[in-house]
């Protein structure tokens, strides 16, 4: 029941062509949330929905590309605040770099100590990350630097030079050949485009469902709009009424879900209540 609660949450706060879905079983209705405070650090996407109020943070890579990566823009100025090493000061300059914050990246490479035995490699850093340029002569030396980094297993460093030529996609690429799921879709939802950032997850559910994490994989098909990928899996798993629900909501602001799946539906259901004596089924798909 926890689980049906959490999908019906998500089903009923999801975006689609600036429409809000409002699904919480049987009935609908309106989710209104709180907004927070901006930060300073530059947002590269725009919010296409200013009006749709967010999911909660706890739902964290489901939330939509706009408010994901400003939540993580957030994350990496309180990381900043606390950091009080070098080691957690590397890490906040990873996060920067990543993110495209190249400039606050470089104060905090040239604040290492002299005194440290980094501090070569930091100055030298910050010279890169200052005057990196697009001219492909540049980008193939730095890519290929990347992939020697990466091939010899400092992937994250490999990582973070693909990044500073606009290369995230590839970034994502070598990340997952890795096994590294979860960071790669971070880095997705964090600076590629919907386009881009949808292919990676798209993936990233392909693999949670091999792996038989279907609940994740259903959450996340129904976080990047795939509705007939979602109630697939609610078929699969037996949960037609789950299902039906969420064609349901999707009838409702007219996007179109397949016939054929529909009619997968409509079977699953029939046998569900097949020992009722109404037709259920004609009742729901008349509604």
């Amino acid at each position: 029941m926890a689980e049906h609660v959490e999908l019906f949450c998500l089903l009923n706060k999801h975006n689609y062509d600036g429409l809000l879905l409002h699904l919480c079983a049987p009935q609908l209705y309106r989710y209104s949330g709180g907004a927070t405070e901006y930060l300073h650090l530059s947002n590269k996407r725009l919010n296409p929905h200013p009006s749709i109020p967010p999911l909660e943070t706890c739902y964290d890579v489901l939330l939509d590309p706009y408010h994901y990566q400003k939540l993580e823009l957030e994350r990496t100025a309180l990381h900043e605040s606390k950091r009080g090493d070098y080691k957690h000061t590397q890490y906040v300059i990873q996060r920067l770099i990543l993110l495209g914050e190249t400039d606050r990246a470089v104060q905090l490479l040239l604040e290492t100590n002299i005194s440290n035995d980094n501090y070569y490699s930091d100055a030298i850093k910050a010279c890169l990350v200052s005057t990196i340029r697009s001219t492909s002569a540049a980008q193939s030396t730095i890519k290929l630097v990347a992939t020697n980094l990466i091939a010899n297993e400092r992937v994250w460093e490999g990582v973070q030079l693909l990044c500073l030529i606009s290369k995230g996609l590839d970034a994502c690429k070598y990340l997952t050949s890795y096994g590294q799921w979860q960071d790669a879709v971070w880095l997705a939802k964090s600076i590629l485009s919907e386009t881009e950032s949808v292919d990676v997850l798209k993936k990233w559910c392909h693999h949670l469902t091999t792996s038989g994490d279907w609940y994740s994989a259903l959450l996340a098909y129904i976080s990047i709009g795939h509705f007939e990928s979602a109630v697939e899996i609610l078929l699969d798993k037996q949960e037609p009424v789950l299902g039906w629900l969420l064609v349901n909501s999707c009838d409702e602001y007219d996007i179109q879900i397949d016939r054929q799946v529909k009619e997968r539906l409509k079977r699953a259901l029939r046998e569900t209540f097949e020992c009722c004596d109404t037709d259920l089924v004609s009742l729901l798909f008349s509604i």
